[in-house]
Parts: structure tokens; sequence; C-alpha cells
């Protein structure tokens, strides 16, 4: 079975990690829930989607969101000085 690379469109990508992230936000902020134990409440048990959290963890995602989160508040908080 092949699978064809990318096959969302721009605007589906979009929405979907906007949803994921306005989601999560709310969960957070909102709600004033944990990270962790939002993580606990949607992962199996068998350690199936804990497994493809980690990976991404490795391969460093969270850092790269909240760093393209920093800088775009640094250049947001900047542009008021000018």
């Amino acid at each position: 079975m092949s699978y064809e690379k990318n096959k969302l469109q721009m605007p589906q990508k979009v929405a979907i990690i906007g949803a994921a992230n306005l989601g999560a936000a709310s969960l957070l902020m909102v709600q004033g829930s944990h990270p962790e134990s939002e993580i606990d409440k949607v992962t199996t048990p068998m350690g199936y989607t804990i497994a493809g959290l980690n990976e991404m963890e490795y391969q460093c995602l969270s850092s790269a969101f909240i760093q393209g989160l920093k800088k775009s508040f640094d250049k947001i908080s900047s542009k008021g000085n000018s």
C-alpha cells in the first residue's frame, strides 16, 4: 500500500493545526489543566499514542513550536517600540 505524502491541501492542514492548537490552549488556559494530565487522558494504555508523542518530542516538535511562538511575540513586542 503506497502512501501519498502531503495529501492534504494547505488550507486543510492549516485548519487542522489551528483547531488542535486552539483546543490545547483552551484546555490549559480556560480550564486551568496541566499538560501532563491532558496527555494522560488521550493516550492509550498500551502506549501506542505516547510512542508517537515521544517521537514528535524527540524530533523537537515542541521546541520548534515554542520557539516559533516566542519569535512571533518578540516581533510583535518590538513593533510597538518602532
